[in-house]
């Protein structure tokens, strides 16, 4: 629904925690205004991603503007038992 033509995916592998970070060329959106009204619409994607990623111990980061695509980036530390 982003209307991306180009995707890239970078997985950075660290010893103490992996990266992941999604970039597009779609139609982006407004972060902040989205996501005050997550519990309104329902983006179950954003939700989902955010709740996963809070389940890892990890973070998640969204930039992305009107018509100059997207970025997410998650990074989750690695446990070592």
């Amino acid at each position: 629904h982003g209307r991306a033509k180009m995707a890239e995916v970078t997985i950075n592998f660290q010893p103490a925690r992996v990266a992941i970070v999604v970039k597009d060329d779609g139609q982006g959106f407004d972060v902040a205004r989205t996501e005050a009204n997550l519990h309104k619409n329902k983006n179950l994607g954003l939700l989902s991603m955010r709740e996963r990623a809070e389940l890892e111990k990890g973070t998640l980061e969204i930039r992305s503007q009107p018509g100059r695509g997207t970025e997410v980036k998650v990074e989750i530390p690695l446990n070592k038992h």
